[in-house]
């Protein structure tokens, strides 16, 4: 069996900026619903309730930063064989996804604007079936991506697909 490979290094800092990203659109929510539901009750928070809040935001932070990214890297890990892919991943809920050559239909590599900034990609096969019909993979580098790609979809001869 071949060892597992972790992901490229700089998806480490792509999931911190994603996390980055996701923190503010809940910082903004928060603060607006915060702000809504004070104005429409004509009421000044507490000092109790800025409290609280302040520091479950500050939670949420170091979570959504610092925690999370870290743990989401460490913990994802692939291998590539002939027989094909599998994907390791989960930090509480562990998922173990097996892509073998012949259930492979099409594969899609994908790169939005900040995956190329870190020149990662998320490589997606999609197979036969209805659960579980695509199986992702991101934080691999690009290159590794188009690699894994080309490499599964040299069909030999005899394959009849």
């Amino acid at each position: 069996m071949t060892e597992t490979k972790p992901l490229a290094d700089s998806a480490k800092n792509y999931f911190r900026v994603s996390g980055v990203i996701s923190f503010c659109f809940l910082f903004v929510v928060s603060v607006v619903a915060s702000v809504i539901f004070f104005l429409s009750s004509w009421t000044v928070p507490s000092v109790w309730f800025v409290l609280i809040w302040f520091v479950a935001i500050l939670i949420l932070a170091v979570w959504m930063i610092g925690i999370y990214p870290a743990k989401k890297f460490e913990k994802t890990r692939w291998r590539f064989d002939e027989q094909g892919l599998f994907i390791y991943q989960g930090i509480w809920w562990k998922v173990q996804y097996a892509v073998p050559r012949s259930r492979v239909q099409h594969i899609d590599v994908t790169q939005g604007p900040i995956q190329r900034s870190f020149n990662i990609a998320q490589l997606i096969l999609h197979t036969a079936g209805t659960i579980n019909a695509s199986v992702s993979l991101t934080g691999l580098s690009h290159e590794k991506a188009v690699e894994i790609r080309d490499e599964l979809l040299f069909q030999e001869k005899h394959d009849a697909v």
